[in-house]
């Protein structure tokens, strides 16, 4: 098994489709290690954000959440945290768990040997009962289950972009909420998420990340640990992101008694075919349309200039190509608004943007990339997007594209979205008595 070189990482493709991912620098006094399991964004959805809620909850050596937490402080104050999360198309399980270093420790420690056996266990190993979760638990973890779900009415900004989601990609897999729907979780059942969980440590891929000054024996041991979380056998492959061109521009228009009406624009991106110029062009663009904070068009015509909204901006999804564009505005005046966005987009394909607003732009991306290695988790997260998305991980690799890039390029980019829906949270509280 040789090893290739992953921006800072150097990759090792394990037995079992296995990529492990490994950062050897003294530059933290932690070492972190991040294992994700990559599975389709499908009708499983509720059980993996179940099976994360009750994974935290204990293991079969430390089977309940005070003797797992006093285990954790004795591994010197470690750090466990276990989620899931949406990337496209992909509902990524995070089990994260960050130590410090032996070497700050004393001859004695064994904090990373210590860890690395309550990270499998945690994992692999989950509290059971009569061949399932544990009923009182399974039952709790349901209940808060499907409270967040039901929760995310409560946060207009979430469930507005929920929506236009939903009305964009119907029938699609992105359309999918990241902790599935309130029916699925209630057909939830203890023993089905258990054999379900045991069966995904065999066949989902997984990606493991470790960020430390690791030494040889360390490294070997955690070879040892990903061979053993479990007999590994034909693993289901990702499937790669579906792009369907939208049948045209329409309009969904939702009542709901709040004060501030939510409305967002919604556009697809094809990025099967894109090199990294045009890649990272989209980047570029979205910066100076509406993701560049003060200095973007759609806050400086949308908000400060025409007094439409109380704030205004767009984001991107490059990995699934989607453009979106977000306003809370006032309900009487969300056409108005609705237009002016346009105009933003349509401003962009003509290339009227500034030198200025392209500097701005350009260098508000260059300061993120150098931020990149500052920390472990995000130099993972960096990594791991550039793997899914088959682009080079390596910062100085993207920081030189990025400064490479040109007005042309970027005007190549602006003609790659396409209007797909326009959706208006419409607020029916006009005098602000309701939810924001």
């Amino acid at each position: 098994m040789e090893a290739e070189r992953c921006g800072v990482f150097e990759h090792t493709a394990l037995p079992g489709d296995i990529d492990l991912l490994v950062w050897r620098t003294p530059k933290f006094k932690t070492t972190t290690i991040r294992i994700g399991l990559r599975e389709n964004l499908d009708a499983q959805a509720s059980a993996r954000a179940i099976i994360a809620s009750l994974l935290r909850r204990g293991c079969r050596s430390h089977p309940d959440m005070m003797s797992l937490s006093r285990r954790l402080e004795e591994l010197y104050g470690a750090g466990l945290s276990i989620d899931v999360g949406k990337r496209g198309e992909r509902q990524d399980t995070q089990v994260r768990l960050t130590l410090v270093n032996d070497r700050y420790l004393g001859q004695a420690a064994e904090a990373f040997t210590g860890g690395l056996a309550l990270l499998k266990e945690v994992l692999a190993e989950p509290v059971v009962e009569d061949g399932g979760f544990r009923a009182a638990e399974f039952e709790q973890e349901r209940v808060n289950l499907v409270r967040g779900i039901r929760g995310l009415l409560d946060d207009k900004v979430a469930y507005a972009h929920q929506r236009l989601l939903e009305e964009m990609f119907r029938g699609e897999p992105y359309a999918r909420f990241e902790l599935g729907d309130v029916e699925s979780a209630g057909r939830l059942e203890r023993r089905a998420a258990l054999a379900f969980h045991q069966e995904r440590l065999r066949r989902a891929p997984l990606e493991a990340f470790v960020v430390g000054d690791l030494d040889a024996a360390e490294a070997a041991r955690l070879h040892e640990l990903l061979g053993s979380l479990s007999s590994r056998g034909q693993t289901v492959p990702v499937a790669p992101e579906c792009f369907v061109a939208p049948a045209g521009a329409r309009t969904v228009i939702e009542e709901h008694p709040v004060a501030q009406s939510k409305l967002l624009i919604g556009y697809r991106v094809d990025t099967r075919r894109l090199g990294d110029v045009e890649y990272f062009a989209l980047g570029l663009y979205n910066a100076i349309l509406g993701a560049g904070g003060s200095q973007a068009k759609l806050f400086k015509e949308v908000r400060e200039r025409r007094g439409l909204a109380y704030y205004a901006h767009s984001s991107l999804d490059r990995l699934k190509g989607f453009l979106a564009l977000s306003a809370g505005v006032a309900a009487a005046r969300w056409q108005e608004a609705a237009a002016v966005m346009r105009e933003q987009v349509q401003a962009m394909r003509a290339g009227r943007f500034s030198d200025e607003e392209l500097e701005v732009a350009r260098a508000v991306m260059l300061n993120s990339l150098d931020s990149v290695n500052d920390a472990p988790g995000h130099a993972i997260d960096f990594a791991s997007v550039a793997r899914a998305a088959g682009r080079p991980p390596c910062v100085q690799t993207v920081a030189r594209l990025v400064r490479a890039l040109t007005r042309e390029d970027v005007v190549r980019a602006a003609a790659l979205p396409v209007e797909g829906v326009c959706y208006l949270l419409k607020g029916t509280d006009e005098h602000g008595t309701g939810a924001p």
